[in-house]
């Protein structure tokens, strides 16, 4: 059962639209999160899980350019660990997920992928979203 539980927050940020993020999501995430099984060695690592934006971006952002790639378990503890700044407003979380998504969508050719990625996109300020996009 509690497997199932971390799998599912782990799931969130390639999941779920941001608006379909809610409370109960976001505490599952944030319970994985704390609970200390799954971690990033990384000095960062305790301050993005207490929360801390610049924490989980500057990480996030480093798995964005690991050869491993998207389809590994440190980048999605990465991308979850990006999700409760994302959804709190925070614009550079919310592009480093986009990033993600577009990068899971380029791995696996996934159309959901790159959809969230576009949703989670608009909610940058500093992006236009409705760019034409170049084809792949």
């Amino acid at each position: 059962m509690r497997k199932n539980k971390a799998i599912h927050a782990l799931a969130v940020w390639r999941s779920l639209h941001p608006d379909d993020i809610g409370a109960k999501e976001l505490r599952s995430v944030r319970d994985t999160l704390a609970e200390g099984q799954l971690q990033l060695l990384d000095r960062r690592w305790p301050a993005a899980v207490r929360g801390e934006a610049f924490a989980a971006v500057g990480i996030g952002v480093e798995r964005l350019h690991d050869r491993a790639g998207p389809q590994t378990a440190s980048f999605d503890l990465a991308m979850t660990a990006l999700v409760p700044a994302a959804c709190g407003g925070n614009p550079a979380a919310a592009l480093v997920l986009a990033h993600g998504l577009e990068a899971l969508a380029r791995a696996n050719g996934d159309i959901r992928a790159d959809a969230l990625a576009q949703a989670w996109a608009r909610r940058c300020p500093m992006v236009d979203a409705a760019r034409p996009r170049r084809p792949r």
